[in-house]
């Protein structure tokens, strides 16, 4: 009996001799965070033993708001370990979390579980707040380019998405009535307003009427789409309406689509120049198409076609695109530094 109490005395003696880390972890938290960005927080550790304490790691848990998440592999760490904290010392260590764009917006909570070289554990609070931030983006080159004559209705479609964090439930297109001393063009939309989850990206149609007595030239301006319950989320589409002279007897028909790629808009040149034109047309419809691009500079002042230049016949299939690339010469003679002149191009079935 003597003997056995004996063993038993070592054995507690044996187990006591072996220390556990004594050290603190401060909780982290990160206020207006906005969605698609890196947020930035610290914590602090600190060594409460009367010894140096060695090898941290830190292991974040997953966020979660909900049923709305941010993932492990979010959530970074400098310096990823700590190799050595003195006694009595501190050490901040640095965390970054990474938002994605439509990361719903609310107050995420989990924890970071410290554990340093003796296997000591601490388990700290993670709160991270992300703001709500609505937002619409029309994700397509602007101004938005309309060309059709006096009299036309014309039409474009372009895309606008919900690149915000929050659902868009009101989002209206509103009749705009664009009037200049020499046009008045009213704008109007399909559909006329329309709803936008986060992330989610539709089609809308825009057509331009242009009244009957619109004069030649080029005309910009802009309208602002808007979301009644989120006013931050508003977007503004800028556009550009080119009234041309009658360059076909039907108007714009038909599945052809023009993407003029050269000369830029805006680009100078002097009487002698050659107009170097690539233009890229597209053919929407169920036929394949064999097609031809015509370019003629008009003088706006005068109200008369100055040069025309054609490019040579290629075949489209349907639903594919071509670029077409030719030469306009402008002539030496017979124009005015006092008038304006306009490119115009046109593309159809020959």
């Amino acid at each position: 009996m003597k003997r056995l109490a004996s063993l038993l005395i070592v054995f507690i003696l044996l187990t006591s001799s072996v220390l556990a880390g004594n050290f603190s972890v401060s909780s982290l938290t990160i206020t207006g965070a906005n969605p698609g960005s890196t947020a930035t927080g610290t914590f602090t550790l600190q060594n409460l033993d009367n010894r140096s304490l060695s090898s941290f790691t830190f292991i974040p848990s997953q966020l979660i708001f909900g049923s709305a998440t941010l993932a492990t592999s979010a959530i970074s760490f400098t310096p990823s370990t700590l190799g050595t904290l003195p006694q009595t010392s501190t050490s901040s260590i640095s965390t970054n979390i990474v938002t994605s764009s439509t990361q719903v917006p609310g107050t995420y909570t989990g924890q970071i579980n410290v554990t340093d070289s003796e296997g000591t554990t601490q388990l700290t609070p993670v709160s991270l707040t992300v703001r709500a931030a609505p937002q619409l983006s029309i994700t397509q080159t602007l101004p938005l380019r309309f060309s059709g004559e006096s009299g036309e209705d014309v039409s474009r479609n372009f895309a606008l998405k919900n690149t915000g964090n929050v659902d868009l439930s009101n989002i209206l297109f509103e009749t705009l009535n664009f009037t200049n001393r020499n046009a008045n063009i009213t704008f109007s939309f399909n559909p006329s307003s329309t709803t936008l989850t986060k992330g989610q990206e539709k089609s809308i149609s825009a057509t331009a009427h242009i009244d009957d007595d619109a004069e030649i030239g080029v005309y910009s301006g802009s309208v602002v789409l808007k979301d009644s319950f989120n006013p931050a989320a508003n977007t503004t589409l800028s556009f550009e309406v080119s009234v041309q002279p009658e360059v076909c007897e039907d108007g714009v028909v038909g599945d052809l689509t023009l993407d003029i790629r050269e000369p830029d808009n805006g680009d100078d040149f002097k009487p002698g120049d050659d107009i170097n034109l690539e233009v890229k047309v597209s053919n929407s419809g169920n036929d394949n198409l064999d097609v031809i691009v015509e370019a003629f500079l008009y003088n706006i002042n005068e109200d008369e076609e100055v040069e025309r230049a054609l490019s040579e016949v290629s075949e489209i299939e349907d639903g594919r695109s071509k670029t077409f690339e030719f030469t306009l010469s402008i002539p030496l003679e017979d124009l005015s530094d006092e008038d304006e002149y306009q490119l115009f191009v046109k593309a159809y079935e020959d």
